[in-house]
């Protein structure tokens, strides 16, 4: 490895999008003119992490980078990214240890990677890590459809999350009450009403086990199978519906179109609109056209309307509760319409101006709900700065957020800043305080809460892996509090307690506040640490009281997105 010292400030400089010393800067270029080895390696790492981000993040600089690297000619004067790149353009492709940069989440970004390298990858959408075995891949098998739309869904306990956007694999799914609409990537939509069991085996076959289910076949799914026990239900490009008691006789109603059925007992047999058969044994029957039997995407969609008004009162009689709570010191709802002028209003009912947001960077998109707003966090300058002085000897803090994907190590939740002292400017090397707190989310899906302690400890809680592959893309609560009197801290995930630990930590003293991608001091750049927050934040609060478990629980139940 090339001097330790050069690799880093040059990178620092590239990720963190940050201005060398004019002469420092022609220091670097010279070394890439002169030193080989520095060449290579400077190459080695730009090239994994432009790819990995041009995949993850879709940020213009990354695209670029690519480009660049496949070019026959840079231009003859350009800044220092392109300097760089004019430096090592012509150096040969190298193969990469994978498992040093990429992690849950990273299967597109191989998938770049193996094409850009002139390899093959044969294998499925996703890949998990095995955290017995660092740095070593295991494969799982890739999805089949997905969950489409949902209404007042309930699933079965234990299973994985079941919200729109959740990709389903091979295997059985349970919804025990309410309605979902699951679309397979062989060109089909099921609707099912609960309480079903659903068995999915590819991408164009399924069987019910129980329940009723309204499927509808597009000209390109033309094929596909929904078939109760007992029976082989083949599409032609129609619509149809089963229903499976739990007890009794499967029923086959053709809506619309025909099917192709057949039994143990029976040929094949084609089914018209409007015809209906019941399995009597392995025989077929005759049955009653009933098709108010099936779930109608009329229905669905009524429910689910219905389901995110109701939830939307809950949540904003639990808003209105917050803020006129006297211990509320901050509350970030995000559904004023001051976001025009890149700031989030704190609603806390004695809220001073260092107390609002910031916005620098981001861009807003649909929060929880269609009328919600909320803050997308895409490249590494967008951050929401805000400052809450004062001492606290108990806090909470709950918040709403989407992860979309994990770029970077640590994803930061709410981060303090130190401020130069005699200033209130926040960029400096400042000496880090006792009380300013770390609240960051690992790739592998672990929360960690930090409480600076004396010169460089700190007091910590973590908690087991929580957000896995499933969750990405969906809206989750998070929550901690902590009690400087008795040092209990509690972290909290979807209104649930998951790590309890007693900590020997002062009050918490957040001074100025960071959410988002924070801006790194020179000390954590020369230690390569990688910050960063791939997603979206809908809801913010923090109070000077310890919530109880009740509290944290309801702040959830009130505040998750229909289902």
């Amino acid at each position: 490895m090339s001097d330790t010292n050069d690799f880093e400030d040059l990178m620092a400089a590239w990720l963190d999008h940050r201005e060398l010393p004019a002469k420092r800067c022609a220091e670097l270029l010279q070394r890439l003119r002169d030193d080989a080895e520095f060449r290579s390696d400077i190459a080695a790492e730009i090239q994994m992490q432009g790819l990995t981000r041009t995949v993850q993040s879709g940020e213009p600089r990354w695209l670029l980078l690519e480009e660049l690297l496949t070019q026959a000619n840079a231009p003859a004067t350009e800044p220092l990214e392109d300097a760089v790149i004019r430096q090592i353009k012509d150096l040969p492709q190298r193969v990469f240890d994978w498992a040093r940069f990429l992690r849950i989440g990273f299967a597109t970004a191989c998938v770049v990677l193996a094409f850009f390298l002139g390899r093959s990858i044969d294998g499925p959408a996703q890949v998990s890590v095995d955290d017995s075995s660092e740095g070593t891949f295991e494969s799982i098998i890739p999805p089949v459809a997905v969950i489409a739309r949902t209404a007042e869904a309930q699933w079965k306990n234990g299973e994985s999350p079941r919200n729109p956007g959740s990709m389903l694999s091979p295997g059985r799914i349970h919804l025990e009450s309410g309605m979902a609409q699951i679309d397979f990537f062989g060109g089909a939509h099921v609707i099912l009403e609960g309480p079903a069991e659903l068995e999915l085996l590819s991408p164009g076959e399924a069987l019910l086990h129980s329940g009723s289910a309204h499927c509808r076949v597009t000209e390109h799914g033309k094929g596909f199978r929904l078939s109760p026990p007992g029976m082989k239900v083949t599409d032609l490009g129609t619509s149809f519906g089963l229903r499976v008691p739990k007890q009794g006789e499967p029923e086959l109603h053709v809506l619309d179109g025909k099917v192709i059925v057949e039994t143990a007992g029976t040929e094949p047999r084609e089914l018209n609109a409007s015809d209906a058969v019941r399995l009597n044994d392995t025989q077929l029957t005759a049955a009653e056209y009933s098709p108010k039997l099936f779930p109608e995407e009329n229905e669905l969609t009524r429910r689910e309307r219905q389901a995110m008004t109701t939830r939307s009162v809950e949540w904003w009689d639990q808003t209105l509760k917050w803020q006129h709570e006297p211990e509320t010191l901050l509350h970030y709802t995000l559904v004023s319409d001051v976001y025009q002028h890149q700031r989030i209003e704190n609603h806390a009912p004695e809220a001073d101006g260092m107390s609002h947001g910031m916005v620098i960077g981001g861009r807003w998109a649909e929060g929880r709900w269609p009328w919600k707003r909320a803050l997308e966090f895409r490249r590494p300058a967008d951050r929401v700065l805000l400052g809450l002085p004062g001492e606290y000897r108990q806090i909470s803090i709950a918040k709403w957020l989407r992860v979309d994907a994990f770029t970077q190590p640590k994803n930061v939740l709410l981060k303090s800043k130190s401020a130069q002292r005699g200033t209130t400017r926040i960029y400096a090397d400042a000496q880090r305080s006792p009380g300013q707190i770390r609240w960051e989310l690992d790739q592998d899906g672990r929360m960690h809460f930090r409480i600076a302690t004396q010169g460089d400890d700190w007091a910590n809680i973590s908690t087991p892996r929580l957000l896995n592959d499933a969750w990405i893309g969906n809206w989750v609560m998070m929550g901690l509090t902590f009690d400087s009197k008795t040092g209990e801290a509690v972290h909290y995930w979807n209104g649930q307690a998951v790590a309890r630990e007693k900590l020997d930590a002062p009050p918490i003293a957040f001074e100025f506040l960071e959410l988002g991608n924070p801006h790194l001091e020179s000390a954590e750049m020369r230690r390569s640490n990688r910050y960063g927050f791939f997603g979206a934040i809908d809801e913010l609060m923090i109070s000077k009281r310890v919530l109880r478990d009740a509290e944290m629980k309801q702040f959830f139940e009130a505040g998750k997105p229909a289902s």
